[in-house]
């Protein structure tokens, strides 16, 4: 099912469904309106969560095995602005859950969590690599 809720006037689609063509996690109006329109800084803005997201689920795996629950707290944190700025939401809304689940310790929910951000990671990446295919970036 698809949901939309509105933040600061812009579309953010919930779920995993959006219209055909359509990103299904990141609002591109969103980066199109930040960056008035500039391609390159919407490119910039892609390829920076992609590395960025990239080190850090490294980072959370490699802690989790540790058991270093404030290390994943911290990692978590860093992670929240990358999904503000690509109008990821959705992600932005499960690095938050993790963050407290890693500050009360809570491993099951912190291990689930992290596979709940790989699996939207991985959605977003692909996201990211088709519209940076198809606009020439």
């Amino acid at each position: 099912m698809n949901t939309t809720k509105t933040t600061r006037s812009y579309p953010v689609v919930l779920g995993h469904r959006a219209t055909k063509g359509q990103p299904k996690t990141i609002n591109i109006n969103y980066l199109q309106d930040i960056s008035a329109g500039d391609d390159t800084f919407i490119g910039v803005l892609l390829r920076s969560f992609q590395s960025e997201t990239r080190r850090c689920l490294g980072q959370l795996k490699n802690q989790l095995l540790s058991g270093d629950f404030t290390q994943v707290e911290k990692i978590a944190h860093s992670m929240k602005p990358s999904g503000v700025y690509i109008g990821a939401n959705s992600f932005t809304v499960l690095v938050t859950q993790l963050e407290h689940a890693a500050h009360d310790a809570k491993k099951s929910e912190v291990k689930n969590l992290i596979q709940e951000i790989q699996k939207m990671a991985d959605m977003i990446l692909n996201e990211i690599d088709h519209y940076l295919l198809h606009h020439g970036q």
